[in-house]
């Protein structure tokens, strides 16, 4: 497995290198990927999310939807991640996976499995068929601290439900996707064996962040607590990261530990310390974010960002995708100066994409870096 693979990341060596050049040329930068949040509104509780206070109506209605799937053929996006909330629970969805399949645009989405579970055989197929990538949320292999976690008793039934109907119908790119905290770092290798034991052939993991994603919803005060804030936490992580490595070895089951490593530990130490600093730019000689240039976040209704963290950008409800993504401009010119936002500093979902590209950008200066990733 080579180092694109081990990082599961959305983007070939091909398309990073474009991205790498739209960065440094400003070569009229166009979305290839976005994740769209069609929803904000979800059928879980999970401890650390604040979708459960967003309600279902303040969602986009369809036939803007189906217009907003136009206008990203027209400017050429390539593959849409559907995230929430919880996607499968709006009601219109297939309807707007149609019109995605129609313009040729590729298809993968995040899901908490309870609506999967209960999904018909047709459905299922038409997943299939569409050579959808599906990635299951699952925090724990125990079913009591899974239910805990998620806030729903009976989740992790329903989540095995979903991964073996899943497989049934023929949906060949399924993983798994962990969110990391203090009360679940020793999930790290049973997750793995879990996803060995149901024929899931990858586990993405990420560390729990402290910030908001949503822009009317504040960060949940209790997220704090989930951070590993102290040495011994975060000598922790690191032993159950390398046992992690190592039951992914002998079970043959893909991982983005070396990446999730690389990023997971200075980002909890820049939180245990306190500090305001953006730890990327420490990390990685030359940091560059290319997300910006590549890819962009839409939200339940219709504000087109970045990257899900960031407040900046436009709205799409009434505005058109090509007209909103150039009002952008200005972040990008300012990102590529490296002057990064303040909330830049919870930046996880897009580090491994923009770590890479910065590699790509400065190999010599980050040799060692790219050794620790390559594990040599």
């Amino acid at each position: 497995m080579d180092l694109l693979e081990e990082t599961h990341l959305k983007l070939s060596f091909g398309k990073l290198r474009r991205a790498l050049q739209a960065f440094e040329t400003y070569a009229s930068p166009r979305p290839v990927t976005l994740d769209w949040a069609v929803t904000g509104h979800c059928n879980a509780r999970c401890v650390f999310c604040e979708a459960p206070g967003i309600s279902a109506k303040a969602a986009l209605p369809t036939e803007r939807m189906l217009t907003i799937v136009d206008e990203m053929a027209e400017m050429g996006v390539e593959e849409v991640l559907l995230v929430g909330g919880e996607p499968f629970i709006r009601k219109d969805l297939w309807e707007i996976l149609a019109r995605l399949e129609s313009r040729k645009i590729r298809v993968s989405a995040i899901s908490n499995g309870i609506v999967i579970s209960s999904l018909s055989s047709n459905e299922l197929a038409l997943l299939s068929e569409r050579g959808s990538r599906l990635s299951l949320s699952i925090d724990s292999s125990q079913k009591a601290q899974c239910d805990i976690i998620r806030g729903v008793p009976g989740i992790y039934e329903k989540l095995l439900s979903a991964i073996g109907r899943a497989r049934e119908a023929g949906i060949r790119d399924l993983s798994l996707n962990a969110v990391i905290g203090k009360d679940n770092l020793k999930e790290i290798s049973p997750l793995i064996e879990l996803a060995a034991q149901e024929g899931i052939p990858f586990v993405h993991f990420q560390p729990v962040s402290p910030a908001g994603i949503f822009v009317n919803q504040p960060p949940l005060p209790i997220k704090a607590s989930f951070l590993l804030d102290d040495e011994g936490d975060i000598a922790a992580l690191v032993a159950e990261i390398q046992r992690g490595l190592i039951t992914a070895r002998r079970l043959g089951i893909g991982t983005d530990l070396r990446m999730f490593e690389t990023v997971a530990v200075p980002y909890f130490k820049s939180f245990a310390r306190k500090e305001s600093g953006f730890y990327l730019q420490e990390l990685v000689s030359g940091f560059r974010c290319i997300k910006a240039f590549w890819s962009g976040y839409v939200d339940y209704e219709g504000s087109l960002k970045p990257c899900a963290l960031l407040a900046h950008g436009g709205n799409i409800a009434q505005k058109s995708l090509q007209s909103e993504w150039k009002n952008l401009d200005p972040l990008r010119r300012n990102f590529r100066k490296g002057r990064f936002e303040p909330d830049c500093r919870y930046c996880f979902c897009n580090a491994g994409e923009n770590i890479l590209a910065s590699l790509l950008a400065h190999p010599w200066q980050n040799r060692s870096l790219i050794r620790k990733l390559m594990g040599s």
